[in-house]
């Protein structure tokens, strides 16, 4: 099949021969805007699940007539055939839907890992590839490469797919809201990353299980669980996708959680990331989001809660001791340099062992320069519970 794929829409791509010509490939265009390929996302409402099953009987029906033949399916293959084109035709369905000048833009999932990756989705193998080009055949004419994504050495480009008429023919986009799509669990919700992650960009890595990442994991799941049972309510918005501030759709079907560790290490980093709302601003989580309750199942505003000075609380936490009141960043008592010293403070719980220099950005926030050892001693005689934990990384 793959053989025959690619003699009808051709293994290279214009992009591919500027690469292996020494050249960088034509920019696609700038004004389109893209939304990540979302290997989780599937069908859940009966009238998209059956506009699918129809769009695998026609694609198995056109191959055939011209002459791309798909190999006999044992019972796993067919799954992950089906699997795959749920998660493609909901994805093209979800941008005709939110973004429907835009381009779904497909990783290079090899990335991920090869095998039996423990972060790889289920989604991604040798039948997603091999539906993308039947798809996109001119024989088959359901969606179109704006980008085909390549790999030469280290260097990769993803591709840049979007839906051409005849699948918003077999796909009835006009009578979808976003509740008529569902999400499967994670694959993993332990992410060890390589580095520092800066807009996940760092690679993920492989680890061994131990009692403590199987007890974070089971912790994950049920903060899972109790957010996938909330039944939340966005208010005067029946069915219509809220955009964020980039002009980009939020999916309100996003609702788990998943921890990413940083720098190799399962004792840095771990916050909790993936839900829907925070990609919201504070503004639009209050204007639209709504708990339903007892008393109000219309639904109740939601608040935000913001722990103000979190690590100086709990170092004295951990101490065992009651932090001073007022302002814990007011090292001086009237309020001057309060930037400059929370950034030195914050460096001192992180650094290990004791910090032998200003942190970068500290002594720019002082209103004047202070030598360095005289504002860590200052620093010290203010919050002398908890000196003793400066310098431990604690």
């Amino acid at each position: 099949m793959t053989r025959q794929i690619n003699q009808a829409v051709g293994k290279a791509s214009p992009q591919l021969a500027f690469l292996l010509e020494g050249s960088r490939p034509k920019p696609v265009q700038a004004q389109l805007k893209e939304l990540l390929f979302d290997p989780e996302k599937r069908a859940g409402a009966p009238e998209l699940i059956a506009s699918i099953k129809s769009l695998w009987a026609l694609l198995r029906a056109r191959t055939w007539q011209n002459g791309l033949q798909v190999r006999k399916l044992r019972l796993t293959q067919r799954k992950a055939f089906m699997s795959s084109l749920d998660a493609i035709a909901c994805n093209l369905a979800w941008l005709m839907m939110t973004l429907p000048d835009g381009v779904v833009t497909v990783p290079d999932h090899s990335k991920l890992g090869r095998g039996r990756s423990r972060y790889k989705p289920v989604v991604y193998g040798e039948a997603f590839d091999e539906l993308l080009d039947v798809m996109a055949s001119p024989e088959i004419g359901l969606i179109e490469y704006i980008q085909r994504g390549i790999k030469v050495g280290k260097h990769s480009q993803p591709s840049l797919i979007r839906p051409l008429p005849a699948f918003g023919e077999q796909v009835p986009v006009a009578l979808l809201t976003w509740e008529s799509f569902t999400r499967l669990p994670p694959r993993e919700v332990l992410i060890l990353k390589r580095g520092q992650d800066q807009d996940d960009d760092a690679l993920a890595l492989s680890y061994t299980d131990t009692d403590r990442t199987q007890t974070m994991r089971k912790e994950v799941a049920r903060l899972n669980k109790r957010l996938l049972s909330l039944p939340i309510i966005l208010k005067g918005l029946p069915g219509e996708v809220p955009k964020d501030h980039l002009g980009l759709p939020i999916d309100p079907t996003k609702r788990t959680l998943r921890r990413i560790f940083n720098n190799r290490s399962f004792d840095e980093g771990g916050r909790l990331y993936g839900t829907f709302w925070e990609r919201m601003t504070w503004a639009m989580r209050f204007d639209y989001l709504r708990l339903p309750t007892h008393e109000h199942p219309e639904g109740e505003p939601i608040a935000h809660v913001d722990f103000e000075q979190l690590f100086v609380h709990l170092a004295y936490h951990r101490a065992g001791r009651v932090p001073p009141d007022g302002d814990l960043f007011d090292i001086e008592g009237n309020g001057r340099n309060r930037m400059g010293w929370k950034c030195l403070i914050n460096a001192q719980l992180f650094a290990k062992p004791d910090l032998k220099r200003w942190p970068p950005g500290c002594l720019e926030a002082f209103e004047r320069a202070i030598p360095f050892k005289k504002a860590c001693a200052m620093l010290a005689e203010k919050h002398w519970p908890i000196a003793y934990l400066f310098g431990t990384g604690i």
